[in-house]
């Protein structure tokens, strides 16, 4: 069920809301978890009723492996802790790799396999790495769930299991009483957040989508893309996948607030960087905050060991604590975004950006100019979409190529295109984001970003008369718009 269908929107969301808010009622904040869980359940069901006992299954495994975690001595943990991050790698493998792994063997050998037929389960790139975030704590130390219906929240609640954030279990765990706390000031703020977030993704994402789709479709039907067709349609992709993670990330936070809880904040202004070392900081938030601790931090450190125990150049140094630690992660993170060699690239691209952009800071090189820093930044970014975006290979090579063609005679409406994408990088680069917007309220458990624009977009959301009217502004807009049917970009992965 998408967020931004008609469905969720009257009938499935003022439903939860209300057996959630009437389960605290009844039986406290107990029977508000109970409701969350059942609806969070029921909501993945509508996706695919065969697949929620992957869900299920998942997190009773790990569940009982968290229990076991506990009662085990501290010199046990860690083999068993290595027992359940296999497994769940291995689950996520075969559902997301099997015909990948498949095709390849194929293509190396020569002989023909037949693909299997499964089902990717929604979100489980996301729930999976969520449970091995637990299975570490627990390990560590941290208080575990206190029972397996807190647990099954955790893993399944609704408005993150689809597309993330990826929580930490205090991230949730620590407010588990608020659920269902729910006044007429929260669902004023809640509703105001996750209309903002349909705008983007309704009105915004969606009005980019055409002019990125002709793009990548030119090579399939044997046309070249001109130098500015390339570079128009991949920045129009660029700001389609920006405001369609960023609605959904606000939709989250929205969905949070209105049923007491406050979630991380998942996406601040990326396109606001200057380095590639900043566009992770800010984009996809918790998942470069898991890469970081469960993935780089544990090479990073092993390799610096190694680095001091035995003399090395201080070039090859820096290669072996900072350049292979970043390189592994970033391949391993595009590959986690899907199974396609041009996610293996897209990661790669990114791991030589991070890498270069490390060893200037440890080189104590002077930075660029801004605004050369943030146009090389939004070049990486550019290309580092293309490989997103690509279907194939040989789609990516033939776009990217097009990007050095100095040609003048566009296929594209680059006019239209312009018309769109100039003021909308504008806003992005000068506007305050929705956390900035909502400032004073509480949408996140993290505290709002600093904004740094102009002081004539100052503005802040309010309960007064002018942040009213703008929540009913844009609900109006989006009920004018239409019912949106096309699903979340990141739903894919």
């Amino acid at each position: 069920m998408l967020f931004s269908s008609l469905a969720f929107i009257f009938a499935f969301l003022p439903i939860t809301l209300g057996i959630v808010v009437f389960g605290r009622h009844l039986f406290g904040p107990a029977g508000a978890r109970t409701a969350l869980t059942i609806a969070s359940l029921v909501f993945y069901g509508l996706w695919g009723w065969k697949l929620l006992p992957v869900l299920v299954v998942s997190a009773t495994f790990n569940y009982a492996l968290s229990r076991w975690l506990v009662a085990s001595p501290k010199a046990a943990r860690s083999r068993k802790l290595v027992l359940g991050v296999v497994t769940n790698l291995l689950v996520l493998g075969v559902f997301k790799y099997t015909n990948f792994f498949l095709e390849n063997v194929s293509a190396l050998t020569g002989h023909s396999f037949s693909l299997a037929h499964i089902a990717l389960p929604v979100g489980i790139s996301f729930f999976t790495f969520q449970q091995i975030g637990y299975l570490v704590a627990v390990a560590n130390g941290i208080k575990p769930a206190e029972g397996f219906r807190d647990y099954l929240l955790f893993v399944s609640c609704f408005p993150y299991v689809t597309a993330g954030p990826i929580l930490a279990p205090r991230e949730l765990f620590s407010q588990r009483d608020e659920v269902g706390n729910v006044s007429a000031q929260r669902f004023a703020v809640g509703i105001t957040v996750f209309a903002i977030g349909l705008f983007k993704k309704v009105i915004v994402a969606e009005a980019f989508a055409p002019y990125a789709n002709q793009l990548f479709e030119m090579p399939r039907h044997g046309l070249v893309p001109g130098g500015l067709d390339a570079w128009a349609g991949s920045w129009a992709y660029t700001l389609q996948l920006y405001f369609d993670f960023s609605g959904y990330s606000d939709i989250a936070l929205g969905l949070g607030v209105m049923l007491g809880l406050r979630l991380p904040i998942n996406f601040n202004s990326p396109l606001r960087a200057t380095s590639a070392i900043e566009f992770w900081q800010r984009w996809h938030i918790t998942l470069t905050r898991f890469l970081t601790n469960y993935l780089f931090m544990p090479i990073s450190v092993k390799q610096k060991r190694k680095v001091a125990a035995k003399k090395s150049s201080r070039f090859v140094s820096f290669l072996r604590a900072y350049g292979l630690p970043v390189m592994v992660t970033f391949v391993l993170a595009g590959l986690w975004h899907g199974a396609s060699w041009t996610f293996v690239l897209f990661g790669a691209w990114w791991g030589i950006a991070l890498a270069i952009n490390h060893g200037w800071r440890q080189a104590h090189l002077p930075k660029p100019p801004v605004a050369l820093a943030w146009l090389m930044t939004a070049t990486a970014i550019t290309i580092g979409m293309v490989l997103f975006r690509a279907p194939d290979l040989h789609t990516a090579t033939a776009i990217l190529g097009s990007l050095v063609r100095f040609d003048l005679a566009p296929q594209l409406a680059i006019s239209s295109i312009a018309a769109l994408a100039v003021p909308v990088t504008a806003l992005c680069l000068l506007a305050p984001n929705t956390s900035q917007i909502m400032d004073g309220w509480e949408v996140s458990g993290d505290p709002s970003p600093k904004f740094m624009g102009p002081s004539i977009l100052q503005w802040r959301w309010s309960l007064r008369a002018q942040g009213l009217a703008f929540t009913v502004f844009i609900v109006f807009t989006l009920v004018m718009a239409g019912e949106q049917s096309s699903t979340f970009l990141y739903y894919q992965f």
